[in-house]
């Protein structure tokens, strides 16, 4: 029930970013028939925005095509970058039960005029026209260059009975892919909440060719375990800030903390502080810049436009600077503040790019924690941020939240985000302090889980015996049992 509650909360925010004039966003509260009407639109958008990375409200609405005459198409997206045309149907359920058991209908799916409409077909079987939004898709699907090029493919927000998966192929002519209530929480609701909606792939950045220094040093680094080049440049500050507003925390999935809430860090203000009231490019001599790892990375300066260059990135992220980026991010975010504060900025980027050896995760890992323990010296990483992208942590994380709906806070800042916008409460997090001393304390290490720091915990030989990956979901069950009575105790 906790995990439908937090849906709840998620659509509510999201129905909030509606402009007023959105009316069917903004229903009476007491008018029951019209508040489900609306959350079920926001449904709609909760998957726009964490598969698609649609950040804006009116940018996800165009793709919204839920209403009469809608074909059976309840929304739309094309992906141009991957050349794919996305035809959503979906069912939100108004309780937990309904939610988690009831499955689509038949005449629901029978009702997808895909077809006809990608055809350019403008009215339905009956002849009766289809709406307005439906005609805009058609449209759209008309201007699409090389349309032979990109595949058409149906979403299902909803759950499919066994017996109706098994005809759906024949029934759609279609490749298709469902969003049940379990994916919908672990790839939507989840995701959102972390701020880790969208993953980073093929990124371009913009540099300023007219600086003196925004292509420094091309450096080969070589050990018994791996390859990598070092390369630095000097970024545009707002090519940083539009990278982390559009990414957040999916860029900084191998960084041992999230990112930090400016208003309560002071390295966060000083860095707020050096965009808005200095000057200048003053900015790159009292940051130490952004550390960021890229699979593939290439720079040109042939793009077309005088004094414009072209940094590529394959799967950025950054492991050192996270705190820089976030706070350049929330100064383009702020309305009251002219985005002419960024004019003529610049930070030092050092992008390391991985050989082939060193895709395979457990060494990239390896090297990560090395690299934020020796380049992070802006604030400090603590034992605990260190150990936070281990497979136990991660592990736990997931399963404490699938089975009860909990968030366990395994990184600095990671839920941010979700607080920050209304998506969870802080009583629905649960804290790594709590659980360390908890751990020791179930495994008979009472004074231990009482006299000692958080770090103290993390760093002991006792740890990894403790808490590893072995103890698996009875061990969790036992340490999320124990959690609860801790909080009754507390209370």
């Amino acid at each position: 029930m906790i995990k439908y509650l937090t849906l709840l909360k998620v659509l509510e925010a999201l129905r909030k970013e509606a402009p007023e004039d959105y009316r069917i966003y903004h229903p009476n509260k007491d008018d029951l028939d019209k508040v489900n009407r609306a959350n079920s639109r926001a449904y709609i958008h909760l998957l726009l925005k964490a598969k698609f990375n649609l950040l804006n409200f009116e940018k996800r609405e165009k793709f919204v095509t839920d209403d009469s005459q809608d074909g059976g198409i309840d929304a739309y997206y094309i992906d141009h970058e991957n050349k794919k045309i996305y035809f959503i149907q979906s069912k939100f359920r108004t309780n937990n039960d309904n939610f988690m058991n009831k499955s689509i209908e038949l005449e629901e799916i029978n009702k997808m005029d895909i077809d006809r409409i990608s055809r350019g077909e403008r009215i339905d079987k009956n002849g009766i026209k289809y709406n307005d939004k439906i005609q805009r898709l058609i449209q759209n699907l008309s201007e699409i260059e090389q349309i032979s090029r990109y595949d058409f493919n149906v979403i299902i927000l909803a759950n499919v009975s066994s017996v109706l998966a098994d005809a759906m192929g024949k029934l759609l002519n279609f490749p298709f892919e469902v969003y049940n209530y379990e994916r919908a929480y672990e790839e939507l609701v989840f995701p959102i909440v972390r701020g880790t909606v969208h993953q980073a792939t093929n990124i371009s950045v913009n540099l300023n060719l007219g600086s003196k220094n925004n292509y420094t040093m091309d450096y080969w680094v070589e050990d018994e375990e791996f390859t990598t080049s070092v390369q630095l440049f000097f970024v545009p500050i707002l090519e940083i800030a539009k990278l982390m507003s559009s990414f957040k925390n999916s860029i900084l999935k191998f960084n041992p903390r999230s990112y930090l809430g400016a208003s309560d860090n002071e390295v966060n203000s000083s860095i707020k502080d050096s965009v808005i009231n200095r000057s200048g490019n003053v900015f790159a001599l009292f940051n130490n810049g952004i550390t960021l790892l890229s699979d593939k990375t290439s720079y040109t300066s042939r793009t077309g436009r005088e004094g414009i260059g072209e940094l590529s990135l394959l799967n950025p992220q950054i492991i050192n600077g996270g705190q820089t980026a976030y706070t350049l991010s929330t100064i383009l975010e702020d309305d009251d503040i002219d985005n002419k504060v960024f004019d003529n900025k610049e930070v030092l980027l050092k992008v390391i790019t991985f050989d082939q050896g060193m895709k395979d995760e457990v060494s990239k890992q390896r090297l990560i924690d090395e690299l934020s323990l020796t380049t992070n010296n802006q604030s400090k990483v603590t034992v605990a941020d260190r150990k936070s992208n281990s497979n136990v942590q991660i592990d736990f994380q997931k399963y404490i939240y699938n089975n009860y709906g909990y968030f366990y806070h395994r990184k600095t800042g990671e839920f941010t985000e979700g607080i920050e916008k209304g998506y969870i409460s802080k009583d629905q997090i649960i804290s790594r302090n709590t659980i360390i001393r908890i751990i020791y304390a179930m495994n008979g290490r009472v004074n231990a889980a009482r006299r000692n720091g958080e770090d103290a915990l993390y760093n002991m030989n006792d740890y990894e015996k403790f808490f590893n990956i072995d103890i698996g979901p009875e061990g969790y069950d036992r340490i999320y049992l124990l959690y609860i009575a801790f909080k009754y105790l507390e209370k």
